[in-house]
Order: structure tokens, then C-alpha cells, then sequence
């Protein structure tokens, strides 16, 4: 199943039709339209709240969205609205945007850059730079997602930090990846013993049929301890055991609910909703 299947995509013109000639004319076919109209330095724009106010009806005759993917000029706008809508500046009529998708974008220059951009925003960004233009040195000095990589049962960070580097290095090279090992070494065999060597560890103890857990405690305390002296931290990777953990770490977060030692008590964390983003 490919990535497009995956989605519902809704395609929107542009208010406005094209004042000028456009660059796709030689592979694509008109009408062609434009969000917006801008001064040659890029200072001044016209047209921008009529443009802000249709994408809002629009969003609000068609909701629900659940976030932006901009190309371009469309691009510039993806990358403004959550600000806006996070100080009440725009989109105040729609649900909170839950993340944007930005191919080839840009930052505006003048326009409410204290409203847009005073602050980071909250919802996941996915950007898509082109290599051969120069980049602004705000996205040059942007420091990398920052990821505590927890490793499977019996295993070590060390080993998962093997397992990784199967990954596309274009992958890897845009992400830092921190790799931890377990609080407890290992109390029998590992299934990685032929492809690994020791040292092997484990997070926590449980009973053949799951219901009974030890250590639970001690390995969460453990692995706030490392977060709090190491920090910051975006998010977790986990593998395996490890997945486990950080499947449930965000419900315990928000729930701050620290009676985990059953089966019950956990599996009610796992199955509470949590609004961080997870890849599986």
C-alpha cells in the first residue's frame, strides 16, 4: 500500500487567479492562481487576510482537516497558520491544526512575524528543503529531533544502535539518536545471541503469561533519571521490550499514574489516547 493511500488529500485553489506569467506553463496546463500578491523585496503583501479567511471557510465548510501540506507559496502559508491559530490571529474558527507537511517553503518577512512566528509551535513539521537553495540560517542552526532509543529484551543500546544503521543514511543523518542500556542485565538467555555479542540487558521482569510485572518501577525511574541529565528529548524509539515502553511512557505521562504493577493497571495506560504522534 503506497503512502497516497494512506491519506485523504484535499486540493484547494488559490483565491485569486495568476496576475503573471507562471513557471509550470511549459508541463502544465492553466488556470493557474496565487494565494496572495507580494512586493519584488518580499516587505509588503496584498490580499492576505482575504486569502487567510477563505482557507478558514473553506476548512470550516469541509472539516474536518487534520493538517496542512503546502507547496511554495502554499508552503509560506502551511508554515504560518498553526502560529497563527496558536495566538488567535487566524484559523480561531477551526480545530487546532495537528501538523504541517512544507515542500519548498519560506518564512514571510513583515507579516505579523511577532503573531506567526514569536514562538515554536506545538504540532509535528515535516520539511522538504531543496538541496541546491540557500537556506535560511534559522533552518541551518536548527538543532535535530532528539530521540532516547530504548532496545529490545535481553539486548543493549548498543545492539539496536546496530540494528539501526541498516536505515537509510539520509534517514538517520537528520535525526540524533541516543542509545541507552537497560537497568538489568539479562536473567537468561537472548535470542540475538547469533548475531550479537554480549552484554545483554532487560528493562523489566514478567511472568510466562504477562500478567505479573518486576521492576517496573525501578526501570521507569531509571529512565527518567537519563532523560533529566541528559535532556533535552523530542521523543522515544523503541524496539521490542523497549516499544513496550515507550508505547506506554506518554499515557503514564499524562495520566501521571504511577500504580503500573499489575497487568491491568498498565494495560489500562496502553489503552488510553495520547496526542503525541507515534510511527509504527
Amino acid at each position: 500500500m503506497s503512502v497516497l493511500d494512506q491519506l485523504d488529500l484535499q486540493f484547494l485553489d488559490a483565491p485569486f487567479p495568476a496576475e503573471g506569467s507562471s513557471d509550470v506553463e511549459r508541463f502544465f496546463d492553466p488556470p493557474y492562481f496565487e494565494w496572495f500578491q507580494f512586493s519584488a523585496d518580499f516587505t509588503e503583501y496584498r490580499n492576505l487576510e482575504e486569502c487567510l479567511l477563505f482557507i478558514e471557510d473553506y476548512m470550516l465548510n469541509h472539516e474536518p482537516f487534520d493538517g496542512l501540506l503546502g507547496f511554495s507559496q502554499g508552503a509560506t502559508l502551511s508554515a504560518a497558520l498553526p502560529g497563527l491559530q496558536a495566538t488567535g490571529a487566524g484559523l480561531t474558527k477551526v480545530p487546532k491544526i495537528k501538523f504541517v507537511i512544507i515542500v519548498s517553503g519560506a518564512k514571510f518577512n513583515q507579516f505579523l512575524p511577532h503573531k506567526a512566528f514569536s514562538t515554536s509551535i506545538g504540532c509535528p513539521s515535516l520539511h522538504f528543503l531543496a538541496s541546491r537553495k540557500p537556506r535560511s540560517p534559522e533552518v541551518n542552526l536548527q538543532r535535530k529531533p532528539r530521540f532516547l532509543c530504548l532496545h529490545g529484551f535481553r539486548t543493549s543500546g548498543e545492539i539496536l544502535k546496530k540494528q539501526l544503521g541498516k536505515w537509510p543514511a539520509s534517514v538517520l543523518d537528520q535525526l540524533d539518536l541516543q542509545f541507552l542500556d537497560a537497568p538489568f542485565p539479562a536473567q537468561g538467555s537472548s535470542n540475538v545471541e547469533r548475531f550479537f555479542d554480549p552484554p545483554y540487558f532487560e528493562w523489566f521482569q514478567f511472568s510466562a503469561d504477562f500478567t505479573e510485572h518486576r521492576n517496573l518501577e525501578e526501570c521507569l525511574s531509571f529512565i527518567e533519571d537519563y532523560m533529566l541529565n541528559h535532556e533535552p528529548f523530542d521523543g522515544l524509539l523503541g524496539f521490542s521490550q523497549g516499544a513496550t515502553l515507550s508505547a506506554a511512557l506518554p499515557g503514564l505521562q499524562a495520566s501521571v499514574n504511577k500504580q503500573i504493577g499489575s497487568f491491568e493497571s498498565f494495560n489500562s495506560v496502553l489503552n488510553t489516547t495520547t496526542n503525541t504522534r507515534t510511527l509504527y
